[in-house]
């Protein structure tokens, strides 16, 4: 099977002197990307990297990163991610445990030049040798006359590492994927998001996300390796998404919460009629957003421009719901894309398959996903599970299909709870919408569950209060009537709680265990 590097020579082998990845004022075309990959190969080689040996690179989303990422997958060096915004214990801890070889570490802030990177072997003492710049080092491996040829190590089929704490977990997972699912995951996505190679349409692809995140991470690659324009988002802090226009990308991938920001900060004069879309990663994105987007659109020049909801797996790569090129229907996140090795089923408790209109959970097969939890067997027996002879990956979300197979994603499994002496389920994401829908009244909300003395099963709400709201015993009865309007009464949440902002996971959603902790603080079972 191709590397990621033998990939991207073969789909742009015409197209060299086309730009490919700009950040921060500079321009790398896909010459300058295959030299410095080249140079870094030679380099990884001198510090003594072996093919199965493990890269950890501990930096935001810059070049260097893709270039080292290239680099050691093409000599079959195993790469992983660590959380460049997380404590140095974290560091360490993640050192240890992937038992990395080397560590390459993004330590000075970025201006004109290259970014300084420098290397820590590990595991027992990161710290343990440091190298010079990492261009200055690359530069003197690659007039070495000693090293290997380039060709001779262009056949490996090495596993990549991606570690990420994902959308619901704190602790990282380690989703180890093979040049096989990453070559079949540009097969998809050029199919299901209708980005082909060297499209004329897609001029560039703003990128939001890091490393660190799978639904950030593969759009990057893939983007890359199929010879689109790539345009590194420099953060998402409020000061950068208000120049994210300046770029022009004709897709943003980011997550609902960042387009909320994207529509807020962005200069009322500004012309968008370069964006095509913006592809809203993870959870179903709520109706309000279609309009509002809509409006923002129209006032900005792009009225071509639409939201597509579309719904993924880490564990999957690219592979997950397709909204490209079909109408939007409210509530939906497309349609499952199919293709070949690839099955969707949704099923019920005892993994049957279930009719359109029935709830239950999505399980997947296919090429690109993952086989295992790296060094986790417990949670890889919990959602792996054999089929009629297939591997299924257990997502553990809830949906339904309706009868023109629109999907309908209704929250995680384990945020559904069953009342005492209710015969229906709750869904805690259904409590959000709800207490979300009181703009007047609610900036933002998280619910989670939490057991009554009784042991059944509750909810308790966290609410952060509109501006210009008290968080008072009158503004909490004002809001529990709201829901009551909406909501039917075994719904409701059995305590409602303010805070001033929300615990929040790199991925710029709702941090639900820190929540679960400080319920279970306040309201011990």
């Amino acid at each position: 099977m191709l590397t990621m590097f033998q990939t991207f020579l073969l789909i742009n082998k015409k197209t060299m002197q086309e730009p490919i990845i700009s950040y921060a004022g500079r321009l790398i075309r896909k010459n300058e990307l295959k030299r410095d990959v080249e140079v870094m190969m030679k380099a990884l080689i001198i510090l003594g990297l072996k093919p199965g040996e493990l890269l950890m690179l501990h930096m935001p989303l810059i070049p260097e990163g893709i270039v080292l990422t290239f680099a050691a997958n093409a000599l079959g060096i195993r790469v992983a991610y660590a959380n460049y915004e997380g404590p140095e214990e974290e560091l360490r801890e993640e050192v240890v445990r992937y038992s990395a070889k080397v560590v390459a570490r993004y330590y000075e802030a970025y201006g004109d030049e290259p970014a300084k990177i420098h290397f820590e072997s590990g595991p027992v003492n990161i710290y343990l040798a440091e190298y010079k710049n990492l261009y200055h080092l690359a530069v003197t491996a690659y007039v070495d006359p000693r090293l290997m040829r380039l060709k001779t190590v262009f056949t490996r089929a090495p596993m990549i590492f991606l570690q990420t704490s994902g959308s619901t977990a704190v602790r990282p997972k380690g989703l180890p994927f093979s040049n096989w699912n990453i070559f079949w995951s540009l097969v998809y996505a050029a199919k299901s998001t209708g980005t082909t190679t060297h499209s004329t349409e897609v001029k560039k692809a703003l990128c939001v996300l890091n490393f660190r995140h799978p639904y950030g991470w593969m759009p990057l690659f893939v983007n890359v390796m199929g010879g689109n324009r790539v345009e590194l988002a420099a953060g998402a802090t409020p000061e950068h998404i208000a120049k994210w226009y300046l770029s022009e990308p004709s897709y943003i991938y980011g997550t609902p919460q960042f387009l909320r920001e994207f529509i807020a900060r962005t200069p009322a004069d500004a012309d968008l009629s370069f964006l095509r879309a913006f592809f809203c990663a993870g959870d179903s994105t709520e109706e309000e957003l279609f309009a509002e987007f809509a409006e923002f659109c129209r006032q900005h020049n792009a009225s071509q421009a639409e939201i597509r909801n579309n719904y993924g797996a880490g564990e999957l790569l690219c592979v997950g719901t397709t909204s490209d090129g079909i109408p939007h229907r409210p509530g939906a996140s497309g349609k499952f894309y199919s293709g070949p090795g690839l099955e969707w089923l949704i099923v019920d408790e005892d993994l049957n398959p279930v009719p359109p209109g029935v709830s239950g959970e999505i399980i997947v097969h296919s090429r690109t996903m993952i086989k295992e939890y790296y060094q986790n067997p417990e949670e890889t027996a919990k959602v792996f599970r054999q089929i009629n002879g297939k591997t299924y990956y257990l997502t553990g979300d809830y949906a339904s299909l309706d009868a023109d197979g629109y999907v309908y994603i209704l929250g995680r499994k384990k945020r559904f709870y069953q009342p005492r002496g209710a015969t229906d389920k709750v869904n805690c994401e259904t409590i959000e919408h709800a207490l979300l829908a009181a703009h007047d009244l609610v900036a933002d909300a998280g619910v989670v569950i939490y057991y009554l003395p009784d042991k059944s099963k509750s909810s308790c709400a966290y609410v952060v209060p509109a501006p210009g709201v008290a968080p008072s015993a009158d503004t909490r009865q004002q809001i529990m009537a709201f829901l009551g309007a909406r909501l039917r009464p075994f719904q409701l949440p059995t305590a409602l709680e303010f805070l001033d902002t929300l615990p929040m996971l790199g991925s710029g959603k709702v941090n639900y265990p820190e929540l679960e902790r400080l319920c279970r603080s306040q309201y011990p079972s």
